[in-house]
């Protein structure tokens, strides 16, 4: 297991998924950057968080990892500057699968990723299984781990 106390960790966005990952990573002890575009975002205080609007600065190429929310493009500036630092660049849902002792199903595509999801969750929850939805459907898989 990663010493998280010894890392710097940028999150790019700071929505419902980008917020639950920077508390996950505050729990680890890592130093952590919430960074998002929007000008303000009203009273956002996480403890051991430092949090930045308006724009994603060159404090974020400071970091071992950046988490990047699901909504934020590969091709902006920031992500392109890390690539070629060699910054590891991860998801929301990679970084809280590491915490996760249960197995994950992803589902991707371009259609019906909700109807399926939905429907795989009531499937094994009918067959008595313990099953959580997380990801973009129901709660961020950082806040369930």
């Amino acid at each position: 297991m990663m010493d998280w106390s010894s890392k710097n960790i940028s999150i790019l966005g700071a929505g419902e998924s980008g917020i639950c990952a920077a508390k996950l990573a505050s729990y680890l002890g890592a130093d952590v950057l919430l960074s998002d575009t929007k000008p303000n975002i009203n009273g956002l205080k996480i403890n051991n968080v430092s949090i930045e609007t308006g724009g994603h600065s060159n404090k974020v190429l400071k970091s071992d990892i950046i988490i990047k929310s699901p909504g934020i493009p590969n091709n902006i500036e920031i992500i392109k500057e890390a690539k070629i630092k060699n910054i590891r660049i991860i998801s929301e849902i990679e970084f809280a699968g590491l915490f996760s002792k249960s197995p994950i199903i992803g589902i991707t595509g371009s259609n019906g990723k909700t109807t399926t999801v939905k429907l795989l969750n009531n499937i094994f929850k009918n067959a008595g299984y313990n099953s959580i939805l997380g990801g973009n459907v129901g709660v961020p898989l950082s806040k369930n781990v």
